[in-house]
């Protein structure tokens, strides 16, 4: 008996992308079910839940949306039993470092190559991970780096979120953790980066923020 395999799903939602790196998903569709989530009137985050694709491939569509998108993908990882592979596209090359934190499974440019999205969705599809952007802007400032290397995960993620100006209930909420616990990750984090307050964590993450957008 023959057994038919079903193409893997990609789905998508890239309303900034520019019509030529469009195509090249197009291109795509010979091998994969493309699904465009624009189409589409409910909630992305639900959206991605109900379907269910094998990857997600998204783009903040404006630098200010960034902090939207950074969300947005906060949820789609904690998603109980959902195993879609999340893929970003990013405008700024030091961007990444914050969206690295989220453990995203690919990162490209927002200008790409065919060659790099087949490559980034075959290692995607081997298990690993795949990041085309180069660490240019933040290894200007190394200082940023040091910063950010004494960091984990989630300190990374709570940082970034007190440089776009989150409050400890609003970071507890998008993360969904508690209060107490931002607290206590924003008192570690004062003391690896040796800051003499949390005011002065937030001067230095929205510094953060600044070299590396």
């Amino acid at each position: 008996m023959n057994s038919c395999r079903l193409p893997l799903t990609i789905a998508y939602h890239l309303p900034a992308l520019k019509a030529e790196q469009l195509s090249i998903i197009n291109s795509l569709s010979d091998e994969y079910l493309l699904i465009n989530l624009e189409d589409h009137h409910t909630p992305i985050h639900q959206a991605v839940s109900f379907l269910a694709p094998d990857f997600f491939l998204i783009q903040p569509p404006q630098l200010s949306l960034y902090q939207y998108t950074f969300g947005l993908l906060q949820q789609i990882r904690a998603t109980p039993k959902l195993a879609t592979k999340c893929i970003v596209f990013l405008s700024s090359e030091g961007n990444h470092q914050l969206f690295n934190s989220l453990d995203l499974s690919g990162l490209l440019p927002a200008i790409f190559s065919v060659q790099d999205l087949r490559s980034c969705l075959h290692q995607l599809q081997q298990g690993l991970r795949y990041a085309s952007i180069p660490l240019t802007a933040v290894d200007n400032h190394p200082e940023m780096l040091n910063y950010l290397a004494k960091l984990t995960s989630r300190e990374r993620e709570v940082i970034g979120l007190i440089g776009w100006g989150e409050s400890n209930q609003e970071i507890a909420s998008k993360l969904s953790i508690s209060v107490k616990t931002v607290e206590n990750h924003k008192l570690r984090i004062v003391q690896k980066l040796s800051l003499q307050s949390t005011s002065k964590l937030r001067q230095i993450a929205i510094k953060i923020l600044d070299r590396i957008s």
